[in-house]
């Protein structure tokens, strides 16, 4: 009984791995140099800063400036970014480290800068 169990097992084993012994090539692809309607100049930021002006609404206007004003989420955001760049400057980091952190602190310097308060 145990010899048979092993013969099927070994039977079964070898038909799935008989499939995992065959090389599938990927098919050849025909790539463009450059693609026709690409553009040099990047595109301008979309949805635009002020996108909740062109609904010409006072209303929504002062209610977009009251929510980015008591946004407490953007305000500690910017503290830390402020405190993270105070703390480097007075560790004495390298240019190196300075132009690293810009790169990575560069969306959260934008939004500090930004004309929404």
């Amino acid at each position: 009984m145990t010899q048979r169990r092993i013969l099927i097992v070994l039977t079964l084993s070898a038909f799935a791995t008989g499939c995992a012994l065959q090389t599938i090539e990927p098919a050849e692809q025909d790539l463009p140099a450059a693609f026709e309607n690409g553009t040099a100049a990047p595109a301008p930021q979309w949805p635009a800063r002020d996108w909740f002006r062109d609904f010409g609404s006072d209303d929504l206007n002062n209610l977009i400036e009251l929510a980015a004003t008591n946004n407490w989420d953007i305000a500690s955001a910017r503290a830390r970014v402020t405190q993270a760049d105070a703390r480097a400057r007075q560790a004495g980091s390298g240019a190196g480290a300075r132009r690293a952190r810009a790169n990575s602190l560069s969306p959260l310097r934008a939004l500090a800068r930004s004309n929404i308060r």
